[in-house]
């Protein structure tokens, strides 16, 4: 005869609904999970446009000298640089010193330049020569986005915005 005294183990029963609740935890997190991918891309790629404005400002003040940050294609999402611009023609020439380059990899993040600029120049003082707006969005309306600011000043400062 059989003792149940020593059997160990799960019922059916008992296995069936950890996995139902397993499932339900899953369809809860999951969403949530992809939510913060998309959030931590956006927060990449503003944290790298960043990056670069505020080292085209600092080499500007260091080497005494105009440096231009610039997109690198018809858009900000292709990439930008930064650079010497020597004889100011806002286009990268051999004869001039590239400091930065970001490429963009095929991301389903947006950059706009609210005002439309193709680059700005931070002057020998650490100004630029324009104030902008960087908007910073997936490329699905409706979704929270990052906006950034480039005041005369040369400082740029970040807020959430609604995407178009």
């Amino acid at each position: 005869m059989l003792s149940l005294k020593g059997q160990r183990g799960f019922t059916l029963v008992e296995l069936m609904i950890v996995v139902a609740i397993a499932s339900i935890l899953m369809g809860i997190a999951v969403p949530s999970f992809t939510d913060m991918i998309r959030d931590n891309r956006i927060a990449a790629q503003v944290n790298s446009f960043v990056a670069s404005a505020r080292i085209a400002r600092s080499e500007a003040l260091k080497r005494r000298t105009e440096i231009r940050m610039q997109r690198t294609g018809a858009s900000w999402d292709d990439g930008w640089s930064v650079y010497i611009d020597a004889d100011s023609d806002g286009v990268i020439d051999s004869a001039e010193t590239i400091i930065q380059q970001h490429s963009s990899s095929d991301s389903p993040i947006e950059v706009k330049a609210v005002n439309s600029q193709a680059g700005f120049v931070y002057s020998s003082t650490g100004r630029p020569d324009v104030t902008e707006r960087f908007d910073f969005c997936y490329d699905r309306s409706g979704e929270t986005g990052t906006r950034l600011e480039l005041f005369a000043t040369g400082r740029l400062v970040n807020s959430d915005l609604t995407c178009n």
